[in-house]
């Protein structure tokens, strides 16, 4: 995967970047996402609303019609009944989704001019060796798990009860392997061919903090939207909605990671924040302009910006 951050630091005679000596900050990671998205998010908006209504409509209807099947194909094989409620819950949405991830990946590494469309409709072979790439992590992760369902009999039936189902544990481990090769996708957006093998060894030593970028944003929206679901129509969409800013905000952090794992600087430009610090600066109290005050100095080449 090449640089996406232009650098003159080899004719100066300087040592290459090797982020695998350095510690990616998943806080700064995370801060100058939300930054992105705020200093540019009248250009996202207008790309990822037509995506995002797409999905939040088709979500919306299979938790108000689950037994749309039934009624479609009553007389079919339970093949067809099966194919005609797996391809629009699960084909269609993440296809849609990669317009979305491909429009919110290239905002942030190169710029508002760089998106495909300015209304996120648009289609080539870039986009699906990115659904392809998506499917190939689905792949890894269900070989990693699904072979610990297989586990929860035995172990009881050995033990004589069950703390928690191997699936279960099994979880961390599959999230940390496809954080170690999801670097593939925001290079993917900016038209490179990267392979899995590039993202595990660009994410070699920082594997879990990549991670943690990839996960803070689930860990902490998801409850959110789910305490909604429960709701009317009209709260159906809004988790739907919040759903896609999270997947937004892991979007972006992703792209500031890769940015972070490609260019040429050293770590000690990016903005370290604690949590304690976090708070002190009143974040909860008005976010987006503690995050606009950060300052992060030589940090915003480092991210990509």
């Amino acid at each position: 995967m090449s640089d996406p951050v232009d650098s003159d630091r080899e004719d100066d005679g300087e040592p290459e970047w090797d982020p695998s000596v350095h510690r990616l900050p998943v806080w700064a990671t995370i801060g100058q996402a939300l930054q992105a998205i705020a200093k540019e998010w009248r250009a996202l908006l207008k790309a990822v609303a037509v995506p995002a209504l797409g999905i939040a409509s088709v979500s919306v209807f299979f938790q108000r019609n689950p037994e749309y099947v039934e009624a479609v194909l009553p007389n079919s094989s339970s093949f067809l009944q099966d194919m005609l409620q797996i391809i629009p819950e699960t084909v269609v949405p993440a296809s849609v989704g990669v317009l979305i991830a491909i429009s919110c990946h290239r905002l942030v590494i190169l710029g508002v001019d760089s998106l495909p469309s300015a209304w996120g409709l648009f289609w080539s072979g870039r986009e699906t060796r990115f659904l392809g790439r998506v499917f190939g992590i689905v792949g890894i992760a269900l070989i990693v798990l699904l072979p610990l369902t297989f586990l929860e009999i035995p172990l009881y039936n050995l033990l004589g009860f069950s703390l928690l189902p191997p699936v279960v544990l099994g979880i961390p481990i599959a999230g940390y392997i496809c954080a170690r090769l999801s670097l593939v996708f925001p290079a993917t957006a900016i038209s490179q061919r990267p392979t899995f093998a590039d993202s595990w060894r660009l994410s070699r030593s920082n594997g879990w903090r990549l991670a943690l970028v990839m996960a803070l944003p689930y860990l902490v929206l998801i409850p959110l939207s789910a305490s909604l679901q429960p709701g009317g129509i009209a709260l159906q969409f809004l988790a739907a909605f919040i759903l896609v800013l999270l997947g937004l905000i892991q979007i972006a952090s992703l792209s500031k990671a890769f940015c972070w794992f490609t260019a040429e600087i050293e770590p000690s430009g990016v903005a370290l924040i604690s949590l304690g610090e976090w708070i002190r600066k009143g974040a909860p109290m008005g976010v987006l302009p503690w995050i606009r005050s950060l300052g992060l100095h030589n940090s915003d080449r480092g991210a990509g910006e």
